[in-house]
């Protein structure tokens, strides 16, 4: 399957010598122009996806309304991270440590992380020694596939998985946390490693953004920084979050293609900035228009109309 990911900004589009708009998606017509609600298959047999940039568009390829095998909109949902919670019980009868072995799940090979908790005095409460392993956690120097923080409720203390950021771009993490060994005493150290298993979301930022640096690689083999050392301009913004529309076409109206194995599809994810968590309400206005125009011209060719949370 040949996939396109285009990103729009909030910007209505406008095409003018060919181009469009910066941070804009446009449905662009046979005609050149930007699809409205009155356009129809009969009107303009194909169309395409155009994404403005500062520079020259990025457009998906002509797709043929008869073509269509679906079309589906997410609205944006936030990103789950995986997370596990220790639990003091009880108070300390003797100074000691408490150490804990993290151990990555499901990376390409094993990953662990030992932290080495003090507890000096003889008698330690249940909420103290919570403390004393939030307040180790959060001084320790940590893998990146670990949270930078954890957080405390009196004695109970929630460790989490990396999230795709600025410093992370290995997606979700399941991690397990084990206790190797307990010396303060007659203290138990119940834990919960699936408090809250990992979940991925849509329309994140930093996820879109990890996508756009692929399809880059993919598309204008940018994966090669030794003889690429420039990585070309990303257009996602981390900091809003975005809805997100699919198209899958044929490229010939066929789904078989003639390389055995291949398949003959095309999916085009549109992610347009969205308003609910935002409050840009500008953004919503344009994902309204959009979202218009494409439900009209898919109306012709016998698809439901789509909404993607605006």
């Amino acid at each position: 399957m040949a996939r396109h990911l285009l990103i729009g900004n909030g910007v209505a589009p406008v095409i003018a010598n060919g181009l469009a708009t910066d941070k804009s998606i446009a449905l662009q017509t046979e005609a050149g122009a930007v699809m409205d609600g009155n356009d129809t298959f009969a009107l303009s047999n194909t169309f395409r996806v155009v994404q403005g940039t500062a520079g020259n568009n990025i457009v998906s390829p002509w797709i043929n309304g008869k073509n269509i095998i679906s079309v589906t909109a997410a609205p944006y949902v936030a990103a789950v991270a995986h997370t596990a919670k220790i639990t003091a019980t009880g108070s300390s009868t003797a100074a000691g440590f408490v150490n804990l072995k993290f151990v990555r799940k499901g990376g390409t090979h094993p990953e662990f992380f030992h932290l080495t908790v003090a507890a000096p005095l003889a008698v330690n409460t249940a909420d103290a020694l919570g403390i004393l392993i939030f307040n180790a956690y959060n001084a320790a120097s940590k893998p990146d596939w670990l949270a930078t923080t954890c957080t405390e409720a009196s004695a109970l203390v929630t460790f989490s998985g990396a999230k795709n950021s600025a410093t992370w771009e290995g997606g979700l993490v399941p991690f397990a946390v084990i206790l190797e060994e307990n010396t303060v005493g007659t203290t138990t150290f119940p834990i919960v490693n699936d408090f809250a298993s990992a979940v991925s979301g849509t329309g994140v930022g930093y996820d879109l953004l990890k996508l756009e640096k692929e399809h880059q690689g993919i598309n204008s083999g940018f994966y090669n920084r030794i003889f690429f050392p420039n990585a070309p301009a990303t257009t996602v913004d981390v900091t809003v979050t975005y809805d997100i529309i699919t198209i899958v076409a044929t490229k010939d109206g066929s789904t078989t293609s003639s390389i055995n194995g291949v398949d003959n599809l095309i999916q085009i994810d549109i992610a347009m900035q969205a308003m609910p968590v935002d409050g840009d309400t500008a953004a919503d206005a344009v994902l309204d228009v959009l979202q218009t125009a494409l439900n009209a011209y898919t109306g012709t060719v016998g698809f439901a109309a789509v909404d993607a949370g605006a």
